[in-house]
C-alpha cells in the first residue's frame, strides 16, 4: 500500500516492518506488539489541580508535571460550562488515569494532555 507524504509516495507496509525491526523501538517482540510494555509507558494521569485562568496542573505516574491552558475549549459549544469557574474546579483523573473528568458527559484524553500540555518549570 502507498501513501503520499509531503509529495513523496511512501510504501507503508515497508515502513511497518522497518518500525518493527527498529531494536530502539519498544512494545515491539518477535513482530509482534507487546501492550503491557506500551502500556506501561503510556502517560496516565496520576491528579490533576484546576488552576486560575482556566489551567489545568496535571501530575502523570511517572512523576513529570504538565500544565494545560483550557481557554481554547472555553470557545467550543460544547466546553462552554467550563466556563463557570466553580463546575471547571471540579475536575478530577478518571478511575484508571486514561483521562481528566468533570462529570459523565465531560472528559478529556491523558494524550491530549500530554501532547499539548507545556513542561512545568522548576522554581
Amino acid at each position: 500500500m502507498d501513501a503520499h507524504e509531503g509529495g513523496q509516495v511512501v510504501d507503508l507496509v515497508d515502513a511497518q516492518q522497518d518500525a518493527r525491526s527498529d531494536a530502539k523501538l519498544d512494545g515491539y517482540k518477535d513482530g509482534q506488539v507487546d501492550w503491557s510494555k506500551i502500556m506501561e509507558e503510556y502517560p496516565k494521569i496520576k491528579s490533576v489541580e484546576a488552576l486560575s485562568g482556566h489551567r489545568l496542573r496535571i501530575v502523570f505516574i511517572s512523576g513529570a508535571v504538565r500544565l494545560y491552558d483550557c481557554n481554547s475549549l472555553l470557545e467550543q459549544p460544547y466546553f462552554h460550562i467550563l466556563r463557570d469557574e466553580g463546575f471547571f474546579r471540579n475536575v478530577h483523573p478518571d478511575a484508571h488515569g486514561y483521562g481528566i473528568v468533570w462529570n459523565d458527559n465531560l472528559d478529556l484524553s491523558e494524550s491530549e494532555r500530554w501532547i499539548n500540555g507545556t513542561a512545568e518549570q522548576a522554581v
